[in-house]
């Protein structure tokens, strides 16, 4: 008679060895669909460049919009703005290079990229005085497979202003939402539906 410690123990063994199986094998990983536009908007913090040298304070959290147009699978045309409670809003434009959306493994259910950016604009130095600076960032896309179209951004970088009090880079952070590229559909049931209607061979 195997006692009930026992059943239990052998049912979670064959519940871990199904788990395992499945994990090994992975969900279908289904190719990432790159759109020609792209929208962002995203919860942002940066750094005061209205304080003197050696003093950091920041500031947020503020709102970031940001636009981009693909010119292929590595390269875009950005245009972004951020505005701040206390009437800081910035307006820039330049390129973002990716690595382009791939799967860390055969285990990852949704393709991610890194991104960086430089952008040249106009950047809020208070409420009322901008200065002409240079926005340097990185960071990463994540994609969600529900709802489509839509995935996780976060970005981290520095602000060069040369006409600010602090005569230093300030740093910058965001974290939001892209919509646009999405996950395609799973590439096993493509190749099992091309399998069906191929011939066989004798």
């Amino acid at each position: 008679m195997f006692r009930r410690s026992s059943i239990v123990t052998l049912l979670a063994s064959g519940f871990m060895l199904i788990a395992g199986r499945a994990a090994a094998q992975g969900p279908p990983q289904p190719d990432p669909v790159l759109t020609r536009f792209e929208l962002g908007a995203s919860v942002a913090f940066k750094e005061r460049l209205d304080q003197p040298a050696g003093q950091r304070d920041w500031t947020g959290p503020g709102a970031a919009v940001e636009a981009a147009g693909n010119l292929g699978n590595h390269l875009a045309l950005v245009g972004a703005a951020d505005t701040f409670f206390d009437g800081r809003t910035s307006l820039l434009a330049g390129a973002r290079i990716s690595s382009g959306f791939f799967f860390g493994s055969g285990r990852d259910p949704v393709p991610g990229r890194f991104v960086g950016k430089i952008l040249v604009g106009s950047i809020a130095i208070d409420g009322i005085t901008s200065r002409v600076g240079l926005q340097i960032g990185g960071g990463g896309d994540v994609l969600f497979s529900q709802p489509r179209g839509t995935g996780l951004h976060w970005e981290v970088g520095f602000r060069f202003v040369p006409g600010a009090d602090s005569h230093q880079n300030k740093g910058y952070a965001q974290v939001g939402l892209i919509f646009g590229p999405r996950t395609g559909r799973p590439t096993l049931h493509r190749r099992a539906e091309t399998a069906s209607h191929s011939p066989r061979q004798a």
